[in-house]
């Protein structure tokens, strides 16, 4: 099994219910035991998502879980075995955490045997056109749409302080908002639809060349754009046609 939990939805006391599971008159609603997320996941994966939000008191817990392998549910006497596989998530520096005394030590290195530093989107701005595909068929099930390209350059070129999770309700706000099968750059919030290339990297003038010889055409600035999208899916052009939703 493959089990999530957003660490930083839930207070101390839920989020501690739900991994470890309770008895039966635990707590005031426990009419019956349940299992938590660990014994659930066992043989399995436990993913913890911003784990840099739990409580002091639900970290310990949490480390005495990876040391011994083993977990009590609340309101028993007796520890369960486990053998689960634990992922955890953070946008948050933990090791600042550490030296500001609000994330364990020992507790961050048992959890950072094996890390994945995963770039902010804006750095990762080639991913934009593929994520926006896979948000437009998320969350427009209903029937097919497409994004204008220069919507799309608009996407690429903004610099996302909420990352993918705000690209993806970026895309869900613009279908919601779109009565037609294409989203267009007005369809897209105000500080994202006035970004565009004469402010940011790939500039529709160059100042090197003579008027004449700077202006680039729609035309011309489409074609370079297909270019590369077609080089980031390797040619596949199927593909490719897919994306740029011709």
């Amino acid at each position: 099994p493959f089990i999530a939990v957003n660490c930083g939805a839930l207070t101390e006391s839920l989020l501690e219910s739900e991994l470890f599971g309770h008895v039966r008159g635990a707590f005031t609603g426990a009419e019956a035991a349940r299992k938590g997320l660990f014994e659930q996941a066992n043989s399995g994966t436990l993913f913890l998502d911003e784990v840099g939000e739990v409580s002091p008191r639900m970290q310990a817990q949490l480390l005495r879980v990876l040391q011994e392998g083993g977990i009590r549910p609340v309101g028993s006497t007796r520890s369960i075995q486990i053998d689960t596989r634990v992922v955890a998530a953070t946008n948050r520096d933990l090791a600042a955490m550490v030296a500001q005394g609000t994330f364990r030590e020992d507790l961050l290195y048992r959890i950072m045997v094996v890390v994945i530093d995963v770039p902010p989107l804006r750095m990762r701005q080639d991913d934009v056109p593929l994520l926006v595909q896979h948000f437009l068929g998320r969350h427009g099930t209903e029937r097919k749409r497409h994004i204008d390209i220069d919507a799309l350059d608009a996407l690429v070129v903004y610099d996302w302080p909420g990352n993918v999770r705000q690209l993806e309700n970026t895309i869900a706000r613009a279908l919601a908002l779109t009565p037609g099968d294409r989203i267009t750059l007005d369809d897209l919030p105000p500080e994202i639809s006035r970004v565009s290339h004469e402010t940011k990297e790939r500039p529709l003038t160059d100042l090197s060349k003579t008027p004449e010889e700077a202006i680039q055409t729609l035309a011309e600035r489409n074609r370079d754009y297909a270019l590369a999208i077609l080089e980031r899916v390797g040619g596949n052009k199927s593909r490719a046609a897919e994306l740029l939703g011709i």
